[in-house]
């Protein structure tokens, strides 16, 4: 390169003189062998920088291309070569003086940050229950962290027992209803029939009895004249004496049958009684109640999803037996999780519900969330001393209840100090340096701490 100034470089190798103009195509050579220097150059064409104008802001600008760097990486290099020469005297020889561009430090409006930890916690965490009692778990049939639907099956229960029972309540219910149909009908003229029929035979019955009782009265009597004149014994007086009696017997049973014959078709051709009717439809209530109480209970032997979201937890295995209200599933409702950071009582009023909150993981390099104050919890621990901020995110992707995770509040504006990002210098160990204007017009390498990145590809300083 042909220097267009003979001034020698200060001995100090972080510190080179400048000029105030330079040719534009020295310039555009130089930036080929600069990244920082053809960084600069694109934003100067965009218009915020000027290759000709040095600004001094507030006594002080920022290197932002940097020739010093590109002179020192050439003394550098010849050092490497082994000429041995130090900086200045390869300045000196070569009477290199290189013009830069440089921006002035500008004030910014910068948010303030209250940082805090805390968990990952449901927002609604909702528990599945069985109320069956006594039940064995046949078959699991979701696991954790699995998406579900609103009664989804989650598992299945042995419900055979239960359902033996609803067979034959089902059979009773069938049986009573057919009985109290026929009795709201009424009696049918064949059944009438039949029982006159019965009447009848039960009168036939009785007469035949009564003329065997005459016919023994009348036997008694005459061997009871014989025994007397002692024709015939006493033993066989006394077995025709007994035949008497069952004579008697008989026909005192046929009257009653008779008269049970008469009340029956009384009964008949009046038609069933209310009362009877009513007992009937009590037996078909009470059998209809005993199948629904079954149907209700084998409905409640299902075990499904009580909303739509996430399983979170599992409380049961296949053979346990259900005891009733034991909770054997929880479910992230929506799948929707929140953060819950733990904040100083002191710092609470600096936090209001809808502020912006950066989430990271010291686990997960990668995990980078963006979420919102949602609610504050009104209760602080008396022991610790600290209240719940409930922070909601944006995305729950990769997220699990129970992870520890950082959040960053933005809680207010403050004022700050930012300058172009292209004039920030990231060095191998971590650190970053800009280049600092001096009042001899030479430069000087400052190590910074950036804060944030704001609009405009500007830089937040924090220190330096």
């Amino acid at each position: 390169m042909s220097p267009e100034s003979t001034e020698r470089p200060s001995q100090n190798p972080q510190s080179l003189p400048l000029k105030r103009s330079q040719s534009k195509t020295n310039l555009r050579r130089w930036s080929l062998r600069n990244p920082y220097l053809r960084q600069v150059l694109r934003l100067g064409n965009e218009g915020w920088v000027s290759s000709r104008v040095l600004l001094i802001g507030f006594g002080v600008g920022i290197v932002v291309s940097l020739g010093a760097g590109i002179w020192l990486s050439q003394a550098s290099g010849e050092q490497e070569d082994g000429n041995g020469d130090d900086p200045a005297a390869v300045a000196e020889q070569t009477g290199a003086s290189k013009s830069v561009t440089v921006a002035p430090v500008q004030p910014a409006q910068i948010r303030q940050f209250l940082s805090a930890t805390g968990t990952v916690e449901a927002r609604e965490l909702v528990p599945v229950k069985s109320q069956a009692t006594g039940l064995q778990v046949m078959r699991i049939l979701v696991f954790e962290g699995q998406s579900v639907q609103a009664n989804q099956p989650m598992a299945v229960l042995d419900d055979s027992i239960l359902r033996t029972q609803l067979a034959q309540a089902q059979a009773s219910f069938q049986e009573a209803r057919a009985a109290l149909a026929e009795l709201e009908r009424g009696t049918r003229p064949e059944v009438v029939a039949q029982a006159q029929q019965r009447e009848k035979q039960a009168i036939a019955g009785l007469e035949q009895a009564i003329a065997e009782l005459e016919l023994a009265t009348e036997r008694l009597k005459d061997n009871a004249v014989l025994e007397g004149q002692g024709a015939i014994s006493n033993d066989r007086l006394m077995e025709i004496r007994a035949q008497a009696r069952r004579a008697k017997a008989a026909r005192d049973q046929a009257e009653s049958i008779l008269a049970e014959a008469r009340v029956r078709v009384v009964e008949l051709q009046r038609g069933p009684r209310q009362e009877a009717i009513a007992q009937a439809r009590a037996r078909l209530f009470r059998a209809q109640g005993q199948v629904q109480e079954l149907g209700v209970r084998i409905r409640q032997a299902r075990v499904v999803a009580s909303t739509t979201g996430v399983v979170a937890d599992r409380q049961v295995k296949v053979g346990d037996l259900i005891s009733n209200e034991a909770e054997l599933f929880s479910i992230i409702e929506g799948g929707v999780v929140e953060l819950y950071l733990t904040v100083p009582e002191t710092e609470i009023s600096r936090i209001r519900p809808g502020l912006p909150v950066r989430v990271t993981s010291d686990s997960d390099q990668k995990l980078k969330l963006v979420g919102q104050v949602r609610e504050i919890d009104p209760v602080i621990d008396p022991n610790s001393r600290q209240a719940t901020v409930k922070v909601a995110l944006r995305s729950s992707t990769g997220l699990r209840k129970g992870m520890f995770l950082r959040g960053e509040v933005a809680t207010s504006f403050g004022q700050g100090l930012a300058v172009p990002a292209a004039a920030v210098l990231p060095q191998s160990d971590g650190s970053s340096i800009v280049y600092r204007v001096k009042p001899d017009r030479t430069v000087e390498s400052v190590s910074v701490e950036t804060g944030e990145v704001l609009p405009g590809n500007w830089v937040e300083i924090r220190e330096g």
